[in-house]
């Protein structure tokens, strides 16, 4: 199995990344808990970001922007779903260290019958970020995209239904896709009016 190449080259940093949240959430648990339930729910499937593409093409704001958002989304999320598939990596809480399903216990995490790599939220909230960034070209935009990439990732593992190194290809998918998106759509202006889709 794939996964079981990334294991071996992930798990020192894995662990010790979740051992460091898991450390950190015994302080804090209900807050945490919370805290990364509300998050789950914001990136489910990068729902909230169609949603947000979506009212930004309807309304007229910024149609060119919810256009690549929307792009952005549906390459990633094929990316995503793919390298699912092939790599077929067990949730934390499925593997056979004992620390993980304690700690997934800890966290009282809902149990998630499809593969962890790579974090779906992360990939969809990265995408989406990564689109905002090219779009507005703003350091501020850039640093708020940060953040809550962090955040996201840190609640994904703190539930322990991720590995760090699957919220790592996460972000780094999120980026291709962005990047993808980029070159698609220069690709085709070169050979269509496509102002039109944005009018």
């Amino acid at each position: 199995m794939f996964y079981s190449v990334i294991d071996s080259f992930s798990f020192n940093f894995d662990y010790s990344i979740m051992s460091i949240i898991h450390n950190a959430s015994i302080y804090a648990k209900p807050v945490l808990t919370i805290f990364a339930n509300i998050f789950e729910i914001l990136g489910n499937k990068g729902i909230l970001f169609f949603l947000i593409a979506i009212f930004l093409i309807v309304s007229k704001i910024e149609r060119k922007l919810g256009i690549t958002i929307i792009i952005t989304l549906l390459i990633a999320s094929m990316f995503g779903v793919f390298l699912k598939i092939v790599v077929q990596r067990p949730r934390p809480f499925n593997s056979n260290v004992e620390d993980f399903i304690e700690w997934w216990i800890f966290a009282g995490s809902n149990y998630k019958s499809s593969f962890s790599f790579p974090s779906g939220h992360v990939t969809m909230l990265s995408a989406f970020m990564v689109a905002l960034i090219i779009y507005y070209k703003r350091i501020s935009t850039i640093i708020f995209a940060i953040i809550f990439v962090v955040i996201m990732s840190a609640s994904r593992v703190y539930l322990m239904v991720h590995y760090p190194s699957d919220c790592v290809a996460g972000f780094l998918l999120g980026i291709i896709s962005a990047l993808i998106e980029m070159v698609v759509v220069k690709f085709i202006s070169k050979k269509y009016d496509i102002e039109r889709w944005y009018k």
